[in-house]
């Protein structure tokens, strides 16, 4: 529901298929129908990490915590679990590398290649892009952290 996040998870979501493209130029491979279905798996496996990723992280938002810390709750969380799903999917692709068929040998090569890739940018690129276009703190936030200077307690807003 957000622009903003919205224009964030562009990027993590088309490197993928960059790669895709960019190993087909590489290769001068031509376009075929393997490469097409590489790419449209890329693009499932790569939205649907990056919305685990930004789901925890606006949950952890939400509770209070600031971008950063809203990063490393959501690299502990989720970023493990993409991590497992990445290689064990990146490991079934790799098992039909060395098949004899050229479309099926294409298929697998491009799909791990952009496996690799959506991690990376999910785990480097996502958070980076989070913590440096986040709003700053909010009203309330600035009202707690003027309470809490009051009351002589040291508090930032926005840490937990």
């Amino acid at each position: 529901r957000s622009i903003r996040i919205g224009l964030v998870s562009v990027l993590p979501n088309v490197l993928p298929l960059l790669a895709i493209v960019a190993t087909l130029a590489v290769t001068n491979t031509p376009m075929q129908v393997s490469a097409a279905l590489a790419l449209c798996l890329a693009i499932g496996v790569a939205t649907d990490d990056t919305v685990h990723f930004i789901t925890r992280f606006q949950q952890s938002c939400s509770g209070g915590a600031n971008a950063a810390r809203a990063c490393l709750v959501s690299y502990r969380t989720v970023g493990r679990t993409l991590l497992l799903t990445t290689v064990v999917l990146a490991c079934g692709f790799a098992t039909m590398i060395w098949s004899p068929s050229p479309a099926i040998y294409l298929f697998s090569t491009l799909t791990c290649v952009s496996l690799i890739v959506a991690l990376i940018g999910d785990l480097l690129f996502l958070p980076a892009l989070l913590v440096l276009l986040n709003p700053p703190a909010t009203k309330r936030s600035f009202i707690r952290f003027a309470v809490d200077v009051r009351s002589a307690r040291p508090h930032l807003a926005g840490t937990v």
